[in-house]
């Protein structure tokens, strides 16, 4: 079974940055926040965890149970760019 990719959230149903760096991704939110998350990340897998799973800690653990083998992805990650530009002289 491959690997995973899961982007914690909460409360931020309409800035899920990080779901547009993977393909596939699964947003993981508490069961009462997902029908707006759905609305907002049609294009994405929602699972819920119960609303008692409270805390960034407790949600990694749930979701290692949950989905075994993943990775995780903060929700309000953004695409790296190059700041500066470094020149290299290479000697011939």
């Amino acid at each position: 079974m491959p690997c995973k990719i899961v982007i914690p959230s909460h409360k931020r149903h309409d800035r899920v940055f990080a779901k547009k760096l993977v393909n596939d991704p699964i947003i993981c939110v508490a069961e009462s926040q997902a029908d707006l998350y759905q609305q907002f990340n049609p294009e994405c897998e929602i699972v819920t965890h119960p609303d008692d799973v409270v805390g960034l800690i407790p949600k990694r653990n749930w979701m290692a149970k949950h989905f075994g083998e993943l990775f995780m992805l903060d929700d309000d990650v953004h695409p790296a760019k190059p700041s500066m530009r470094i020149k290299v002289n290479r000697a011939e």
